[in-house]
């Protein structure tokens, strides 16, 4: 059965996400140390305690979810799954990275470490996100485009699906969509991040990310990666490089990664990381969600259960 390993972003941490996973796995637990020498931030105590307007901060959000993405990735490696294909939605694309074999699990923190450091300089507290859902992406667009020609400050940060979009903008603007959508029959949620992300209102950031990636090295992919600024499969470093570097300020094309998994006949799809966001999405994104498996690796308060259940199917899978 075809497998894609799918990385969450940002919006998908909570407090005591990776609960059992540090408590029985050695690698999380010596990632998760590293990740605080290099930061210089007590990222266990704010995972186990919050608050959560902590958890949203990029500093302390992005290096979390890589450290227990990828420790979540050696795990299942180390039981013998491997993926046909990976694909990260917007942060967890740096956990994707180490999944197909271009960069270390030390750089892949590094990385997310200094990317966290970067888009904190660009925090909004004056900003919202949301995701609307049962509206087609056409619909979504021309309001969008009406409410920005009366000044209004809106964009589409993400195409999850036909039927579904994320949106940022000016917390007011927003709130003003949310209506206009939700009369239209839109079904609106609330996404737990902190700033103006992928709009070209990072522009600048995505620029210093760029320059900063320049010190680490980048193998080319063993595992075939699909990239959410691109939305399709990228083949070499370089691409993978600027395609990192430009995600926070492009639009995540989910939508079409998701086509192409289903294009290649990807089956099954593992949400590798903290949440289950992703596969939330599954229902919005696939052509017909009941054709596929969708399976997240951590339960709902932080639990191993999931992980478990693919370990001994897979196990099961190979005796039979």
């Amino acid at each position: 059965m075809l497998t894609a390993w799918t990385f969450p972003g940002q919006g998908s941490q909570y407090p005591v996400m990776g609960r059992e996973l540090l408590r029985e796995y050695p690698l999380a637990r010596e990632s998760l140390r590293f990740a605080e020498e290099v930061s210089g931030i007590p990222l266990d105590q704010i995972r186990l305690r919050g608050p959560s307007a902590e958890l949203r901060r990029p500093q302390v959000a992005e290096p979390l979810l890589t450290v227990l993405s990828v420790a979540y990735a050696s795990k299942l490696m180390s039981e013998g799954l491997y993926p046909d294909l990976v694909a990260g939605y917007s942060a967890g694309e740096t956990a994707a990275l180490f999944a197909a074999g271009v960069v270390t699990l030390e750089n892949a923190i590094q990385i997310a470490i200094l990317r966290g450091r970067i888009l904190e300089e660009y925090v909004d507290k004056e900003c919202r996100m949301v995701t609307v859902a049962r509206l087609p992406l056409a619909q979504i667009e021309i309001v969008l485009k009406e409410l920005n020609q009366v000044g209004c400050e809106i964009y589409m940060a993400a195409r999850n699906g036909p039927y579904h979009a994320t949106l940022v903008g000016n917390s007011m603007d927003v709130a003003r969509s949310e209506s206009i959508l939700g009369r239209l029959g839109g079904e609106i949620g609330s996404v737990q991040t902190a700033g103006m992300w992928h709009t070209n209102r990072i522009a600048e950031g995505s620029n210093r990310i760029s320059k900063l990636l320049e010190s680490f090295e980048f193998s080319q992919p063993v595992i075939p990666i699909l990239t959410s600024s691109a939305g399709m499969q990228r083949a070499t470093s370089s691409e993978l490089i600027h395609d990192l570097a430009l995600g926070p300020s492009q639009m995540v094309r989910w939508d079409s990664m998701m086509e192409e998994c289903e294009r290649r006949g990807v089956e099954r799809y593992i949400e590798c990381g903290p949440g289950r966001v992703l596969f939330g999405l599954m229902r919005w994104s696939l052509s017909d969600p009941n054709k596929y498996q969708s399976i997240c690796v951590e339960g709902r308060t932080g639990g191993m259960q999931p992980l478990r259940k693919i370990v001994i199917d897979h196990k099961s899978s190979d005796r039979g």
